[in-house]
C-alpha cells in the first residue's frame, strides 16, 4: 500500500500537500487510523528527529483525504545541518485504531530543504 513522495520544503513558507487514501483491498479511511509521520536526518528511527509531522495533520470529515500543513514559523525553524545535499528521509505509517499493533507503511521519501535567504518569520 506505500508509495513514495518526496517533501520539497522551503525555509519559512508554508507547505501543504492532501494524501489520498484509495485502496482497493481495503474498505475503510483515514478515519480508521492514526496518522504517525517524522521528518529523521537518516533513514533510521535512531536518527536525529528534524520534524515530528504527527500533529501536522488533518483528516477530511468523510476519512478520503489527510493533509499536511507545516506552517512558516515551523520550516523557519528547521535545522538545515540535518538536511544535507542527498536530502533527509520522512515516512508516514497508519495505526489501526482498533488494533495498535497493526501498523502500515503509507507514505515515504526523501525531504529537502531549500534555505531562505530572505527572513519571512518575525521573532
Amino acid at each position: 500500500m506505500s508509495d513514495t513522495y518526496d517533501l520539497q520544503l522551503a525555509q519559512g513558507e508554508t507547505f501543504r500537500r492532501t494524501f489520498s487514501y484509495a485502496d482497493d483491498a481495503v474498505v475503510g479511511s483515514f478515519l480508521d487510523f492514526d496518522i504517525k509521520a517524522e521528518v529523521r536526518q537518516k533513514e533510521s528511527v535512531t536518527a536525529k528527529l528534524a520534524l515530528a509531522l504527527t500533529p501536522l495533520f488533518t483528516v477530511s470529515e468523510d476519512g478520503a483525504t489527510a493533509t499536511l500543513v507545516i506552517p512558516a514559523t515551523a520550516t523557519a525553524a528547521l535545522d538545515a545541518t540535518l538536511f544535507k545535499a542527498s536530502g533527509a528521509f520522512w515516512d508516514m505509517f497508519l495505526v489501526d485504531k482498533n488494533d495498535p499493533d497493526n501498523a502500515e507503511l503509507f507514505m515515504e521519501g526523501k525531504a529537502y530543504l531549500n534555505p531562505a535567504t530572505t527572513q519571512t518569520v518575525v521573532s
